[in-house]
């Protein structure tokens, strides 16, 4: 019930800002609803920053100042979090400037120069940057020496020198972290974008490795800061794709870039390049889906961006569409996980695949993965798979 009514409130504030509610429904519900779940789940969701900026920009909507106040503290230290995340990143872009090496600041940041009023609203919880795989070597030096270090995946059960052999190999990013005080600054190196695992049917499915990134870009401005990022088409294109296969439609702040995207240049957007860009019906089916969001969950119609139609307007599965809004304020789930990765594709076929690659393909789970490159496929896997989904039901059963 706590859940339910912070994400209900979540929906309506977003609702209001785009002008697509009345302000009073939001009042209502704050104090008819629990007010400290409302404030925590706002806070989990990674809006406190800009919900904050917002009801200090729009006093006429009338809300209760404790709202602001509950918010206040979270959004302060976001702020703060992005000032140091900012000062790393021109950090490392200068240095790969001066070492002549291409690169984009993906998300986050990229984000920043024309969607949000400030630098400091949107949580930053690591630095995205995306180069060609061949530079990888020179740009593990740069970090290193700014003192960056590159830790294990929990999950993992092998030495670290294996685990960054390995990485290497089956990985299309690297991560690399450095401690400044009590704030640990996270850099991910990108010469891959889907992030998906080598072997995966969704690779060919949906093949976002394809699409020509580094030739469409353009420059951004956070503060002294001035660094290389996407062009605002082939943006759409990454933030659709990373909301869609990498955390399979969950996560309302992504939902949120991309209606502040469609809000404030989505006229200025050429639709027939990223329809063409976007390669094949199941790419397109991602992109329909999500505008269709946009405008159900929010009420968005932004002038000069396409009908959801324009994308895909075949059939769904019974509840599919259903499930992918379910998701976008629920918690972290392998079940959901395993589920939306399966009804993805268009055809019954390649669903089909999906689910036996997940089934009895030993690649697919990733802590089995160690020294050995080549693994067998052990029988219990389709037991194993269903016993994390079925225990997973149970305790989210049990706790509400």
């Amino acid at each position: 019930m706590a859940n339910k009514c912070a994400n209900q409130f979540i929906a309506t504030f977003l609702r209001v800002y785009f002008g697509n509610s009345d302000s009073r429904a939001l009042f209502r519900e704050w104090r008819q609803g629990n007010q400290t779940d409302i404030i925590k789940g706002i806070i989990s969701h990674g809006l406190a920053g800009f919900f904050y900026h917002q009801l200090r920009a729009h006093p006429e909507w009338g809300l209760p100042v404790e709202l602001r106040h509950g918010l206040k503290a979270a959004a302060q230290v976001i702020a703060l979090q992005n000032a140091v995340y900012e000062r790393e990143g021109r950090k490392i872009t200068t240095a790969f400037e001066e070492h002549s090496i291409p690169y984009l600041i993906l998300k986050g940041f990229s984000l920043v120069d024309q969607l949000y009023e400030d630098s400091g609203i949107r949580p930053i919880s690591d630095i995205d940057i995306y180069i060609y795989r061949s530079d990888y070597a020179r740009v593990r030096e740069i970090l290193v020496k700014a003192g960056y270090q590159t830790p294990a995946t929990a999950d993992y059960r092998g030495s670290l020198e294996d685990f960054l052999r390995i990485s290497e190999a089956y990985f299309t990013e690297m991560h690399f972290v450095k401690s400044l005080g009590k704030i640990n600054i996270n850099v991910d190196i990108h010469w891959g974008i889907d992030g998906l695992w080598e072997g995966s049917p969704l690779k060919a499915l949906f093949p976002v490795e394809e699409y020509p990134w580094m030739q469409y870009q353009r420059r951004a401005r956070v503060g002294l800061w001035n660094f290389s990022v996407l062009s605002w088409e082939m943006q759409f294109l990454h933030i659709a794709s990373h909301f869609a296969l990498h955390h399979q439609f969950q996560g309302v702040k992504w939902l949120l870039d991309i209606c502040l995207m469609l809000e404030k240049v989505g006229a200025e957007l050429d639709w027939d390049f990223i329809w063409q860009t976007a390669g094949t019906a199941d790419n397109r089916k991602v992109i329909a889906v999500i505008l269709r969001m946009v405008e159900d969950e929010t009420g968005l119609k932004a002038e000069g961006v396409p009908p959801w139609q324009f994308f895909w307007s075949g059939k769904a599965l019974p509840g599919e569409y259903s499930f992918y809004r379910r998701r976008l304020l629920n918690q972290s789930s392998k079940k959901g996980q395993y589920l939306a990765y399966i009804m993805l594709p268009l055809k019954m076929r390649d669903k089909c695949r999906v689910l036996g690659y997940y089934l009895f393909n030993p690649e697919a789970v990733s802590h089995w993965r160690n020294e050995e490159f080549k693994l067998a496929w052990r029988w219990w896997q389709p037991f194993y798979l269903l016993y994390r989904a079925g225990e997973e039901f149970i305790n989210q059963r049990r706790s509400g």
